[in-house]
């Protein structure tokens, strides 16, 4: 639907940390050209609509929109000096669910959201929001060992640097495994032995924990537990 500029508001919590000039400009430039030489352009076609949600009607206000998807968009309608633009009106349940859109469409499209975004992004959803390290991982396709080491504040380890004396930890990785044949506790043990061993985060310990996670069926708190026990750093 067609939304005045002036009926928009900016989201309380903006998963980026700025907008970037370089790609108001490349939009800027994909609408003029849409419009041809010489033409003006009368919306933001070919760019797709905002993403908003209604507000709470304020006494002696009119009806008001956050944007929760589209700044970038919303800054071009600005420089051409468009009066409204086309929007997508979405309604959620909480504040938390509407930043979780926010997220996961700014995860989606085409301006990746930079490493350091995403985990303030996460961070904001498990500390201020109370949102579930499951629930967070389910949503943002994320590991819930990553999402719980993004919510802790651990730092990530790229790959070459999870080995131990140029020893890759695929055969340690396979004794766990072989582990899930035993009992319940046993295997417990030896995850934690692992994580605790190798001291920081790997894939591989990961997927025996959602491995694990799937034949016991964890409550949430044992698997917070486990997660937070792998994403020690040493």
């Amino acid at each position: 639907m067609k939304l005045k500029l002036t009926d928009l508001v900016l989201p309380k919590r903006y998963v980026r940390h700025r907008i970037k000039g370089g790609h108001v400009q490349e939009l800027l430039a994909v609408v003029r050209g849409a419009a041809g030489p010489g033409g003006k352009p009368t919306s933001l076609s070919p760019l797709p609509p905002l993403l908003v949600r209604p507000l709470a009607v304020q006494k002696g206000k009119g009806q008001k929109y956050e944007v929760l998807d589209g700044m970038h968009r919303l800054r071009v309608a600005g420089r051409l000096k468009l009066s409204s633009v086309d929007a997508d009106v979405k309604k959620y349940a909480s504040d938390a669910d509407a930043y979780m859109a926010q997220l996961t469409t700014n995860l989606s499209h085409g301006l990746a959201l930079d490493r350091e975004s995403r985990d303030e992004a996460v961070k904001t959803l498990g500390k201020v929001y109370h949102v579930g390290v499951r629930e967070i991982a389910r949503q943002t396709k994320l590991a819930p060992a990553s999402v719980s080491r993004i919510i802790a504040g651990k730092q990530y380890l790229p790959a070459e640097k999870r080995r131990r004396g140029g020893k890759a930890t695929r055969g340690k990785a396979a004794k766990a495994a072989k582990a899930a044949e035993w009992s319940p506790i046993v295997w417990l043990k030896q995850l934690e032995a692992l994580a605790i061993e190798w001291g920081r985060h790997t894939p591989e310990i990961t997927a025996a924990a959602e491995k694990m996670d799937r034949r016991l069926r964890l409550p949430d708190a044992m698997l917070t537990y486990l997660t937070s026990i792998i994403a020690q750093a040493a």
